[in-house]
This record gives structure tokens, C-alpha cells and sequence, in this order.
């Protein structure tokens, strides 16, 4: 569901893909393919558009935290992602 990322509660992405399944929408898995991007070090350039909609109409949503996106995630994630 999440393009191989993580999140975080107070993200409230079970809210945000509720709304975008109903709109027939599937933007909150380019927003969290390009975190995934970010964290892994290599951005996502086609994948960006989304990230920088939501930052431009959402600001202060706590996925755009700058520790959320850190390159230092990047093994966890790797780990995470090889058990799925």
C-alpha cells in the first residue's frame, strides 16, 4: 500500500488513502515513492509532483519532517522492505 516506505501515525495515511481510493485516485503512493526516493538517496524526479502539491497546499502535514525523509532511514528501510 505504501510504495515500499514507511510512516508514522500522525501522518493519518489511513485517512488520506480512504479519501484518494474514493476519488479514484492513487497519489498517496507517489508521495510515498518519492519519500522512499529521498530516503534511499536517488529522488524520484516523475514522482515529485505529488510531493510538491501536497508541501505547496499542505506545509505543515509532519510527513514533510526532514527526519522522515533522511537519508539515514535508508538501511531500515532496505531491511524492512526485504521482509515484505
Amino acid at each position: 500500500m505504501m510504495s515500499g516506505s514507511f510512516y508514522w501515525s500522525d501522518e493519518r495515511l489511513g485517512d488520506v488513502v480512504s479519501i484518494c481510493r474514493q476519488q479514484g485516485s492513487w497519489a498517496f503512493r507517489f508521495l510515498m515513492g518519492y519519500r522512499a526516493s529521498l530516503i534511499f538517496g536517488n529522488p524520484d524526479d516523475s514522482l515529485r509532483p505529488t510531493w510538491d502539491q501536497l508541501l505547496n497546499e499542505c506545509p505543515n502535514w509532519p510527513g514533510f519532517r526532514p527526519e522522515r525523509s533522511s537519508q539515514t532511514l535508508a538501511a531500515t528501510l532496505d531491511n524492512a522492505n526485504k521482509c515484505h
